[in-house]
């Protein structure tokens, strides 16, 4: 499977970047589309662990085209490429890392070693690509300075969410022959991931952003 060429597993992650972006376009903030969780990002992840660096150029189109065809943030020009190329290189250089043959990180998460390795590269990239999303929209004069720790705090627990939420399934599902034991440490994995989205919806629709 991994062996596709890389237009096949491109295009099936282009549209569904977008449909997940869609269907978590949920409580924004403001006009910018800074949602309580980001599953594009976690696709993003396992695209890139799952095909390697050869699919690393449809990072740096998603985020573009999904803003195209939702209109989903009413940017300019300029800043929306700026932005896209952050948000592409940022993770990019954040899969790279991970795809570094001495880090042999294990995609298919057999071990907490690999899932560890995975949450904290999420939580280091997306804060990155947080504050540079929010700083670039602050000065262009988009978003009002008062509202930059927020936004930047709400940009990084969407992405944060996306990617521990959805990768790990991804990379589970695709990568193992057979199906996850149902024992309690998977239960208790899986009523994790609930509980960590409802607290994040929760939060949002709390802080009424």
């Amino acid at each position: 499977m991994y062996s596709l060429p890389v237009a096949i597993p491109g295009i099936a992650y282009l549209a569904g970047y977008v449909l997940l972006d869609w269907g978590s376009f949920i409580e924004p903030f403001a006009p910018f589309g800074i949602t309580p969780w980001n599953p594009g990002t976690g696709l993003s992840f396992a695209l890139v662990l799952l095909f390697g660096r050869r699919t690393i150029p449809f990072l740096f189109v998603a985020p573009l085209l999904s803003d195209l065809v939702q209109n989903q943030t009413p940017l300019p020009w300029a800043i929306e490429l700026v932005s896209t190329a952050l948000i592409g290189g940022g993770y990019s250089a954040a899969l790279l890392f991970l795809l570094r043959p001495s880090l042999k990180f294990d995609a298919t998460l057999s071990s907490m070693r690999g899932l560890v390795l995975l949450i904290m590269v999420a939580a280091a990239s997306a804060a990155f690509v947080a504050l540079g999303y929010v700083a670039i929209t602050t000065a262009a004069g988009l978003l009002p300075v008062r509202d930059f720790a927020a936004a930047t705090l709400r940009y990084w627990l969407g992405d944060v969410i996306g990617i521990v939420v959805f990768a790990p399934l991804a990379l589970i599902a695709l990568t193992r022959k057979r199906l996850l034991p149902l024992t309690a440490e998977t239960f208790l994995q899986f009523a994790a991931i609930v509980g960590a989205l409802a607290l994040v919806f929760g939060y949002a629709k709390e802080q009424q952003f």
